[in-house]
């Protein structure tokens, strides 16, 4: 078992060591004020590695359903995420295959274009006869008789 032997932090910084030689892709920044999606973590789901993150660096993805996921700055934790990784590749590879699953499912840009697009359509769109009148009937009173 990895980790077992070492002590204190030196441990920790083993432990980061040795996921990233076994491809475990680690995202210690605790990012919680920054807006959108860390493009390094977009990066690792779409080659399909494991992912061992902080919470406020973990935009997007779930615990053990497409990522390893701990408290922000809690770097004995991160450190565990990784040997908890190292020890079970079956886990390793489920959660990078599910990453990379939801990485093209939800953030390719294919699929983010074609939702923009669809909100151009509404935004653009000629309002019909009965939407027109829906919104006339809500309107006052003296509004519609005028």
């Amino acid at each position: 078992m990895v980790g077992k032997r070492l002590a204190g932090a030196t441990w920790q910084c083993a432990a980061l060591c040795f996921g990233l030689l076994a491809g475990i892709s680690a995202q210690p920044a605790a990012a919680a004020e920054c807006p959108g999606h860390p493009v390094k973590l977009l990066n690792y789901m779409l080659a399909g590695r494991p992912i061992v993150s902080f919470t406020g660096g973990a935009k997007g993805v779930r615990h053990l359903h497409d990522a390893y996921i701990v408290p922000n700055h809690d770097c004995e934790a991160l450190g565990q995420g990784i040997i908890t990784l190292l020890n079970d590749p079956a886990l390793a590879a489920k959660l990078g295959a599910s990453a990379r699953a939801t990485v093209l499912a939800n953030f390719d840009w294919r699929q983010i274009c074609a939702r923009i697009e669809c909100i151009y359509d509404k935004l653009l769109a000629v309002p019909t006869e009965t939407s027109a009148r829906a919104q006339n009937q809500s309107a006052p009173f003296a509004t519609r008789v005028r």
